[in-house]
C-alpha cells in the first residue's frame, strides 16, 4: 500500500478474480478424473506404473487437443466475462 503509493503505481480497489478465464483448473480436474480411473496401487512398483500411465496420458495427443479447446475458448469466457460485469459465466 505505502510501497506502491511511494512509486506511483495505481492500484484497483477489487483484486481481480476470473475463475472463470483460469483454464488450468479444468487441466487439473481432467488429470484428477484420470487418476480416478486408476486401480489402487498395491506396491510401489504398481504406484509408478500408475503415475507412469498418467503422465503418458497428461502428454498424449488426447489430452492436447482437449486444452488446445480450452485455449481457444478464452475469447469466449473473456466475451462472457465481460458481458456478466465480472459476475458468474456458465464456464
Amino acid at each position: 500500500t505505502d510501497f506502491f503509493h511511494t512509486h506511483k503505481v495505481q492500484v484497483l480497489e477489487w483484486p481481480a478474480h476470473s475463475p472463470d478465464l483460469n483454464i488450468i483448473e479444468h487441466v487439473w480436474h481432467y488429470l484428477k478424473e484420470r487418476v480416478r480411473q486408476l486401480p489402487v496401487a498395491s506396491s510401489k512398483e504398481n504406484l509408478w506404473l500408475n503415475v507412469q500411465m498418467v503422465l503418458d496420458y497428461m502428454w498424449s495427443e488426447e489430452m492436447t487437443k482437449k486444452i488446445n479447446k480450452l485455449y481457444e475458448s478464452l475469447p469466449n469466457r473473456m466475451q462472457a466475462v465481460i458481458a456478466a460485469h465480472g459476475g458468474n459465466t456458465s464456464y
